[in-house]
């Protein structure tokens, strides 16, 4: 395993303290994807990704040519009037970004349909914010599997189908940066956290960046980072649930009631089951996972 990505905002002295580092660097005004690409190559390290924290629905974006080269993520709260969308649907596929929206708004589950519909990568962020329908994302993750029509990937459901083997278990956290073996997250002042939302409820695990690489070897970090082990060996109520090995805690993020998406899970691994043993019967191979 690397040395992780670092995931920090926009800040030319937060980036001046770094070297040789693999950054993704958060923005928020779209006008400053071209400079971040520019002062991070200056700056000794290697730009991974800009994780663009739109402060408008994705349809209002304006998005430029000249960002072409540059691996770009985009969240927002919503996509808004796909017909905004539409207006630059061919630069936004030369540029091929990709697009996360809160799992948590009913709105958006129907929006993924839309971008995936035209061949857009998007992802459904499970942030914890609010309540789930699970009926509509049951039917999101049927889509997304077993959808006739051709159509992007959406996410995680595309990497769980991808990787999925029935005895193993599957860590999909970094398609969301949200995995400390892969990414740590740093805020303005150079502290370190293992996540986007402990960075955001202030819970670090450095409060200098300049102890970057003691923080890696720490105690703290490893047991973080094999903290999957842990909970199944602490026989924790998530993995005592049928559908763990796809889950890992993350679709729990909604409370303490766990029926609906242990549920939710144990639906999609039964699907997974079904595709994968049609893509093993005789005469299948090289059958398109996501089909029946």
């Amino acid at each position: 395993m690397g040395f992780p990505n670092l995931v920090l905002p926009f800040d030319d002295a937060l980036i001046a303290r770094l070297s040789e580092r693999v950054l993704a660097v958060r923005v928020t005004d779209p006008s400053d994807v071209l400079t971040v690409n520019e002062r991070v190559k200056s700056s000794g390290n290697r730009l991974s990704l800009i994780i663009l924290d739109a402060q408008v629905a994705l349809g209002e974006v304006t998005f430029n040519e000249s960002w072409a080269g540059i691996n770009l993520a985009v969240f927002a709260d919503r996509m808004g009037p796909f017909r905004d969308l539409a207006r630059q649907l061919r630069l936004i596929r030369e540029l091929g970004p990709s697009f996360y929206l809160p799992a948590d708004e009913p709105e958006n589950l129907t929006s993924f349909r839309i971008m995936s519909s035209v061949n857009l990568r998007c992802g459904a962020l499970f942030s914890g914010r609010g309540p789930i329908d699970w009926e509509k994302l049951a039917d999101l993750m049927t889509y997304a599997l077993v959808g006739t029509v051709p159509h992007g990937p959406i996410e995680p459901f595309s990497t769980i189908a991808g990787h999925y083997r029935r005895a193993e278990w599957i860590e999909w956290g970094p398609i969301f940066f949200d995995d400390p073996a892969h990414f740590l997250h740093v805020d303005p002042d150079g502290r370190i956290a293992f996540s986007r939302r402990e960075l955001l409820q202030g819970e670090f695990i450095e409060e200098d960046i300049g102890r970057l690489d003691d923080a890696v070897v720490s105690p703290a970090y490893r047991d973080r980072v094999d903290h999957h082990k842990r909970l199944f060996l602490e026989f924790h109520p998530c993995s005592r649930c049928p559908g763990w090995r796809v889950c890992l805690g993350k679709f729990s993020q909604n409370g303490d009631d766990r029926k609906d998406c242990a549920a939710f899970t144990a639906e999609m691994i039964a699907l997974l089951d079904e595709i994968e043993t049609r893509h093993d019967e005789p005469g299948k191979e090289g059958h398109d996972h996501r089909h029946l």
